[in-house]
C-alpha cells in the first residue's frame, strides 16, 4: 500500500476505491452515455444511417431526398474520396508554410529552440566540469575542501 501512496496520484487512488465499492456493493457499473439522434431517436453510427462531415449531422432515416450515408458524404466532398480530402488538406498545409510570415515566424521559433539547446548544453558541460574535477577550469581554484 506504501509503494501505491507514494508512485500513484491521489485522485487514481480515489476513483480506484470508489470503483471498488461499487463492486462490492454490487451496482452496475456506469457505462458512457450513448449518442441519440433527436430525430429518429436510433443510436448516431454509422451502422445506424448517420454520419458528420464539417459541423454538418446527416440522418439517413429522416433525409427527405432518399440519400444513402456514403452518397451524402460523397456530395458533401464533392465527389472526392476520403483519400483525396486528405490530399487536399495536405497541400493547403503546405501550401500555408510556404507563405512567407509563415517561414519567418517558423524560422524565428527554431533559431530561438537552438539557442536555448546551446545555452543548456553548455551549462550542462559546465556542471560536469564542476561534478567531475571538484573545480570549475575558469576559476582555477577547488571548492571541495
Amino acid at each position: 500500500m506504501d509503494w501505491v501512496k507514494v508512485n500513484v496520484p491521489r485522485v487514481t487512488r480515489w476513483r480506484w476505491k470508489v470503483q471498488q465499492e461499487v463492486m462490492e456493493a454490487g451496482v452496475p457499473a456506469l457505462t458512457r452515455k450513448k449518442s441519440i439522434c433527436t430525430k429518429c431517436h436510433r443510436r448516431t453510427t454509422r451502422e445506424m444511417g448517420h454520419s458528420r462531415y464539417e459541423g454538418r449531422f446527416f440522418c439517413e432515416a429522416t433525409d427527405p431526398s432518399g440519400l444513402t450515408v456514403d452518397q451524402w458524404l460523397n456530395e458533401q466532398r464533392g465527389g472526392l474520396t476520403p483519400q483525396d480530402v486528405h490530399q487536399k488538406r495536405l497541400q493547403k498545409m503546405r501550401e500555408y508554410n510556404r507563405m512567407p510570415e509563415v517561414r519567418e515566424r517558423s524560422n524565428r521559433w527554431e533559431r530561438e529552440n537552438r539557442r536555448k539547446k546551446k545555452e543548456g548544453e553548455e551549462e550542462r558541460r559546465k556542471q560536469e566540469e564542476e561534478d567531475s574535477h571538484g573545480m570549475r577550469k575558469d576559476e582555477g581554484e577547488c571548492w571541495n575542501n
